[in-house]
């Protein structure tokens, strides 16, 4: 099976990867050169959990990306999965922390509801009022988000600087077109973010800009290891969710 996938951030390289990995002969496409600082997954880190508060179905297939993760690494020969366990913090009410803890408990996972004067003592990193509580997710950390796109792209070929200007499904397979020109595969996956609605004008979707920061940290200040300072997420009440 010959699939072209279009996009090649971290959800088009992921299933890049795996595609591969199952048999099929894969053709990647990305505008730019991957891993790039021009859509969704470029910087640092990001953030990744088991408790998914956004919704509990999630919670099987976040379970299975773990071991996925050290598959890539045993590849790449390379740490791109650091554990450190994840406070979700907000009033005991809020939809973060009550979602959090409905997931967990609807799929056996193991978490521990911290009240304020513990979270302070564990993790005095955070100011935390007296009103709010932290669900601990021992099974999250954070992920070198580059590093991931470069490991799972190293043996895929990838048309880099390559803007696909469309995809016509036909009867015979999928037409994927360029300014070099047009070729056949029997399926596409198009993983394009922002750019979607390029291709499928179908989908109207309202792109978000995300702003992601990065501090360093003063010399001595153990309160930031990562032991008393995990990947977090706070819930805010008029501002959005800070992670």
């Amino acid at each position: 099976m010959r699939v072209a996938v279009v996009g090649c951030g971290a959800m088009g390289a992921a299933a890049g990867w795996r595609l591969q990995k199952r048999g099929a002969e894969v053709v990647c496409f990305d505008r730019y050169s991957p891993p790039h600082e021009i859509g969704s997954t470029h910087g640092e880190s990001r953030v990744t959990r088991t408790a998914y508060f956004e919704g509990p179905w999630y919670v099987p297939l976040l379970k299975e990306t773990f071991g996925m993760w050290r598959e890539l690494e045993a590849e790449s020969k390379q740490q791109l999965l650091t554990l450190t366990g994840l406070l979700m913090i907000g009033a005991p009410d809020s939809e973060a922390v009550v979602a959090s803890q409905a997931a967990a408990n609807e799929h056996g996972l193991e978490v521990k509801v911290l009240d304020a004067s513990e979270l302070r003592r564990r993790y005095p990193g955070h100011t935390v009022g007296d009103g709010e509580i932290a669900v601990f997710d021992p099974q999250a950390g954070f992920l070198r988000v580059e590093a991931i796109v470069s490991a799972m792209t190293r043996e895929l070929n990838v048309r880099r600087n390559t803007k696909v200007t469309g995809v016509d499904p036909k009867s015979d397979g999928v037409e994927v077109s360029t300014a070099q020109g047009s070729e056949m595969f029997d399926a596409a996956v198009i993983a394009t973010g922002p750019w979607m609605s390029e291709l499928v004008p179908f989908l109207p979707l309202k792109v978000e800009r995300q702003v992601l920061v990065w501090l360093a940290i003063q010399s001595g200040a153990d309160w930031f290891s990562p032991e008393r300072f995990p990947v977090w997420i706070r819930e805010a009440t008029t501002q959005g969710d800070v992670y």
